[in-house]
């Protein structure tokens, strides 16, 4: 067996057994907010329309489509709760596939000079070893489909710019708003990220970027339209409840947010990738050329946008209440993808030192796998310190839940 051979296996098994373990240890919770969505879905399934008490027209979900989809679940009578956990299953390994795609388009010359290493599968590994994004796959909430929604919206995206042609982007992008409270700013993000692209290209400018946002706005015009209709707003209630004021005291809780025990995994690990981004940028001296966007900027600059927008939004917003940093979730997939293609931009330079020894040379080829071996050990001592925290959870919601039924 060949070493390529061993690697392929080793790192593949590690995939499976990690996800698996992960998903079955958080399968039997399901956090009390869900609920408020698997209200909205049975309501819609039985007729009294996307409410939480009937004849209330409030949108207090946080995410219209994701109750959209479970409604489902509840006509075949399978229920939000089995429904959740099964699109959480599919939308996380849809989001892990993306990351190793993703990775494997954008690395195919460096595939062939290091031949040992398989980028697309390091990762998805990082990817999943991520325990903010593994722990909330399977707990009712709409985390997976927004991870999923994020590395759609990045892989279409990049490859249209890549290859000046496509707009298949413009779905994912602009389901974004349907799927999140903060997914209009997302959206907007990509928005302006278009026009910017357009002035800066001739060859991107006129009917490709104008149809592009004209499908935008067939997905999301409608909907505005109809939830001011219907609830007499444009936005979700959760928005204003979330964004409504900042001040001093909500930034402090967003600080604290961003470094507890879960967000700091991929908070540190997104700062210094950021880092590297900019290290290269100075170093290679990447050009806005007037011909063809550059390759590496048009891979980076949509992945490192989102996640400054994840980042600011956790710390404007003040964070949420819930255990195990649920609002750094999708910043998982995001992060493998982006690190390992740094890390192969980064290696040639470095390599290329007349000053680095061979042992050197060899740590620094190294140097990813030993930290997979790290971000892995840090996930499971979170993973274990934080479980105890659900199982109280979930035992008091049920308690509730009981109260309220009995009543």
């Amino acid at each position: 067996m060949s070493q390529r051979s061993l690697y392929i296996i080793v790192l593949a098994s590690f995939l499976v057994l990690s996800s698996a373990a992960l998903i079955l240890l958080f399968a039997p919770f399901t956090i009390d907010d869900a609920y408020i969505t698997f209200t909205y879905a049975k309501n819609a399934a039985s007729g009294r329309g996307f409410v939480f008490r009937d004849r209330e027209y409030v949108e207090a979900t946080s995410s219209f489509l994701w109750a959209l989809l479970l409604t489902p679940f509840e006509w075949f009578g399978v229920g939000s709760e089995a429904g959740s956990k099964i699109l959480g299953v599919l939308f996380f390994f849809a989001s892990v596939a993306l990351a190793y795609v993703l990775t494997e388009r954008q690395l195919k010359s460096a595939k062939e000079k290091y031949p040992t290493i398989w980028p697309g599968l390091l990762a998805s590994a990082i990817s999943v070893t991520t325990a903010s994004f593994s722990m909330w796959a399977v707990q009712g909430m709409e985390n997976p489909l927004v991870s999923f929604l994020v590395m759609a919206s990045v892989y279409f995206f990049t490859r249209e710019i890549q290859q000046q042609k496509g707009n298949l982007s413009f779905l994912p992008i602009a389901l974004m708003e349907l799927a999140r409270p903060e997914g209009f700013i997302f959206c907007g993000f990509f928005v302006l990220l278009r026009f910017c692209y357009g002035i800066i290209y001739p060859t991107l400018r006129g009917r490709w970027t104008y149809l592009w946002l004209v499908k935008v706005a067939c997905v999301l015009i409608p909907y505005e339209s109809w939830g001011y209709w219907y609830y007499g707003a444009l936005l979700p209630n959760t928005v204003k409840s979330k964004v409504g004021s900042v001040d001093l005291a909500r930034l402090k809780d967003g600080l604290n947010y961003l470094m507890s025990w879960v967000a700091i995994q991929p908070v540190l690990f997104a700062l210094l990738t950021v880092s590297i981004f900019l290290l290269l940028l100075f170093r290679r001296r990447y050009s806005f050329s007037a011909h063809k966007p550059d390759d590496f900027l048009a891979f980076c600059l949509p992945i490192l946008g989102v996640i400054v927008l994840q980042l600011l939004f956790m710390l404007i917003t003040g964070g949420d209440w819930m255990p195990g940093a649920r609002f750094a979730s999708q910043l998982g997939p995001l992060l493998g993808p982006l690190s390992v293609v740094l890390w192969f931009h980064l290696t040639p330079l470095l390599a290329a030192q007349p000053s680095l020894s061979a042992r050197k040379r060899i740590f620094w080829h190294s140097a990813p796998f030993l930290f997979l071996a790290l971000y892995l050990a840090y996930s499971i001592v979170l993973v274990v310190y934080k479980r105890p925290n659900f199982e109280w959870i979930q035992a008091g919601s049920e308690r509730a839940i009981g109260a309220v039924i009995a009543q």
